[in-house]
């Protein structure tokens, strides 16, 4: 804002709404990542689980 000289600093503002628009993205991708890890293990857990099962049948 020191250094913005556009009306009412819609610069500055705009600027700012990209960096929040940013971290919103960013906070969706972890919590996708995390969803996606958890499905992956879940999945390998029960292929693993199977597999153990028709080893002592």
């Amino acid at each position: 804002m020191l250094t913005d000289y556009s009306p009412e600093f819609r610069n500055t503002w705009t600027f700012l709404d990209r960096r929040v628009s940013d971290a919103v993205d960013c906070r969706k991708t972890v919590q996708e990542a995390t969803q996606l890890a958890t499905a992956i293990g879940a999945g390998i857990g029960n292929t693993v689980q199977a597999f153990l099962r028709r080893q002592t049948h």
